[in-house]
């Protein structure tokens, strides 16, 4: 399915329908199979495979796939990721409405689930910010029914308002209900009561709390535990307490005795007052055994002080535990490892860990605890990477897991710290296809800001670059690729910064490819380089790009101009400042400083006096820059009276002060040594100051062969 979506924007021939059919069916058993929502990209994939099958088998009434194939489909979109949403909906409508088509075909059967098919449709939508469409929806189908499936298309549609924060529309739909006679049950009323509660509306949640519940006529145990955190939260202790102790009377079963020990617990008691009230609990029903606390009610006090932040209380409840012979189980070490690492206990929650291997737990509830575990131990001061590697490689053993985004992000860092990049190769490649883009963006940035950190190593830093390359190709955007570019011209390696500007330029995709300014970036690397290689090579990409603007913007002509010019090759910078003459846009003081950079080292002494000449006549206000360009071009050509002239006239005929930039411009150009010494000895007697300045504070440069200069900076920004 990549392979169809990249081929498409290649304009190449696509993957016969066979293979697609294929993958789509496989792709979606493995998702049911494995439960993982799907992200953004793959649902994109997914949706342009199937119109692809529409409009190529438009003929067939199947599109190629088995009802069955599609009804896994819509059931597998259902599971919904924290990640964009556009792809979920829109192949959720496209295989609903062919499902549909089927059942008007005659195709399939009343048989072949279509309730699930509408169940799973209104999930979807509910989910993806349409419930307003969900609900239209459930109106057209789920009108004269109040049995079980009636319900749970309801109670979607009122979880969908209460997603997208809809109370009017919430409320309304609770109004239909009631038109429509379908019962106000329980999960109704948790719903309707939990949305107050999460809002902290005292009245309003009172309000629904207290209506009366059809059927079992009692809140469910969620609602309760809400409505205990609601109360905390709001000071509603005395109301609350009236709720619970009402429940107390009401002969509460083993899931309400857990909530009530919980209150309890949060209005102060202490560990001793909740082992009396186990006690009562046990005297009031002498021969229910189901009524007992267990190690869940243990856990049920663990997670609450979790809640709290205060694990301090945790452990007297596990010991509390202990003590009436509740011993820890998969679940509790769970926990311990969840609050020890959230108080830094890295030793204990070790210990923890430790335990729960031993422990039976409910198919993958530990994962995100030993997540957060490996996150922990990569954080510490020292981490101890073996033992991290043998808690990663055992989690990995189990079949279908996989590491969070977080903690990947955590075990790159610390495999970038200690330079294991086949481990860190390794782990991307079997993770980050299941992220979502936002999570491979920041894994990304992860990459990208130890690439370009200056304290690390070329070698390093050419090896993170590699890894990201092979894994995120599909991701990377030109403006990432021009960061990393860019900071390996600022390393001196412009032949490492040329192959990250030609994986960019073989990138698919306007957005990864070269733009304006990854052209720019990299002609002003180059400036500082003597790299013609790799200039006639990125040039002749330029010549050939046709995403370009024609003519080519001045920014763009003015780094060509630094490019020819730095690696000694004026004559061809001086053309494309021709070029920049003739164009609309024309030239900026950039461009001017640039063109005088280029006739200084080629020596083009004349041409420099045109170029300032033509400004004076325009009018045209002399910059710093411009100045020191043009006394410099007057000294590399040996006319030295001259650029004394022209310097001493700055201040009265342009209003640019002299300063030890345009001196040492002026000196740093010179290309005799009694050049140098006559300049330097009228320096010295017309600005001593300056001269001091100049050697003490911007120091000398040395080149091969004798010459010396100021080390004044003299970049541009085109």
């Amino acid at each position: 399915m990549w392979e169809l979506s990249t081929l498409n924007i290649l304009q190449a021939r696509p993957p016969p329908a066979e293979e697609l059919i294929k993958a789509f069916t496989a792709f979606f058993k493995a998702r049911t199979r494995t439960k993982e929502p799907l992200t953004a990209v793959q649902a994109t994939h997914a949706l342009k495979t199937f119109r692809h099958l529409q409009e190529t088998l438009a003929q067939q009434r199947s599109v190629g796939l088995r009802t069955e194939d599609m009804r896994i489909a819509l059931e597998a979109l259902a599971r919904i990721p924290h990640d964009e949403t556009d792809s979920h909906n829109q192949l959720a409508r496209a295989l609903y409405a062919e499902l549909e088509k089927r059942m008007e075909d005659g195709v399939s059967t009343k048989e072949s689930a279509p309730s699930q098919d509408l169940l799973a449709y209104v999930r979807v939508l509910c989910q993806t910010g349409d419930t307003l469409d969900a609900r239209s929806v459930a109106e057209q189908c789920c009108t004269n029914k109040s049995d079980e499936l009636g319900r749970e298309v309801w109670a979607e549609v009122l979880r969908g308002f209460v997603r997208e924060n809809d109370e009017e529309q919430l409320l309304q739909t609770v109004s239909t209900l009631t038109a429509l006679r379908i019962p106000f049950d329980a999960s109704v009323h948790e719903i309707m009561t939990t949305f107050y509660a999460g809002r902290d509306d005292i009245e309003k949640a009172k309000t629904w709390f207290s209506r009366p519940i059809t059927e079992t006529g009692s809140p469910t145990s969620n609602t309760n535990a809400e409505i205990l955190k609601f109360c905390l939260r709001n000071d509603e202790l005395e109301w609350g307490d009236t709720v619970f102790r009402s429940t107390l009377d009401s002969n509460p079963g083993k899931q309400t005795w857990d909530i009530i020990l919980q209150w309890a617990a949060a209005l102060g008691k202490s560990v001793d007052d909740l082992s009396r009230m186990m006690d009562v609990m046990i005297q009031r029903y002498p021969n229910d055994e189901e009524v007992r606390p267990d190690i869940d009610t243990i856990n049920a006090l663990v997670s609450h002080a979790n809640s709290r932040n205060d694990p301090f209380a945790a452990e007297r409840y596990v010991t509390l535990g202990q003590s009436r012979g509740l011993y820890p189980n998969g679940r509790t070490h769970i926990l311990q490892m969840k609050y020890r690492v959230k108080v830094n206990d890295i030793e204990g929650a070790k210990e923890a860990y430790v335990a729960l291997q031993s422990a039976e737990v409910r198919g993958d509830e530990d994962v995100s605890a030993i997540n957060m575990f490996i996150r922990a131990l990569c954080g510490t001061k020292r981490p101890d990477y073996d033992l991290i590697q043998s808690i990663v490689s055992d989690l990995l053993e189990r079949k279908g897991v996989r590491l969070e985004s977080d903690t990947v992000a955590a075990l790159a860092h610390l495999q970038l710290a200690v330079q294991d990049y086949l481990e860190l190769h390794n782990l991307l490649v079997k993770h980050v296809y299941h992220f979502t883009l936002p999570s491979r963006l920041a894994l990304i940035a992860l990459l990208t800001d130890h690439i370009t950190n200056r304290d690390i190593s070329t070698t390093r830093a050419w090896e993170t670059y590699t890894v990201m390359h092979e894994v995120f190709s599909s991701d990377l955007s030109s403006t990432t690729r021009t960061a990393v570019m860019t900071s390996f011209f600022a390393r001196s390696r412009s032949d490492m910064a040329a192959h990250v500007f030609n994986h960019m330029n073989s990138s698919v995709g306007d957005d990864a490819r070269p733009t304006v300014s990854s052209y720019t970036a990299a002609f002003v690397g180059l400036s500082t380089t003597s790299d013609i290689q790799s200039l006639e090579l990125i040039h002749n990409t330029l010549k050939l790009d046709p995403a370009l603007p024609d003519p080519l913007p001045t920014r763009l002509l003015n780094a060509l101009m630094m490019a020819h010019t730095g690696c000694s090759l004026p004559d061809q910078a001086l053309q494309f400042w021709a070029q920049i003459l003739r164009s609309r846009e024309g030239p900026s003081y950039s461009s001017v400083v640039c063109a005088l950079r280029a006739c200084e080292v080629s020596g083009r002494t004349e041409e420099g006096r045109k170029i300032w000449r033509k400004l004076e006549s325009l009018g045209v206000e002399i910059s710093r820059e411009v100045a020191a360009g043009y006394v410099a071009v007057l000294g590399s050509g040996g006319c030295l009276t001259e650029a004394k002239r022209t310097i001493e006239g700055l201040e009265e005929g342009c209003g640019v002060a002299v300063d030890a930039f345009i001196l040492g411009t002026l000196y740093s150009a010179l290309h005799s040594p009694l050049n140098r010494d006559d300049i330097e000895a009228w320096i010295r007697d017309t600005r001593p100051e300056l001269w001091t300045e100049l050697v003490e504070q911007v120091g000398f440069r040395y080149y091969k062969g004798g010459k010396k200069a100021f080390r004044v900076e003299r970049g541009v920004d085109p």
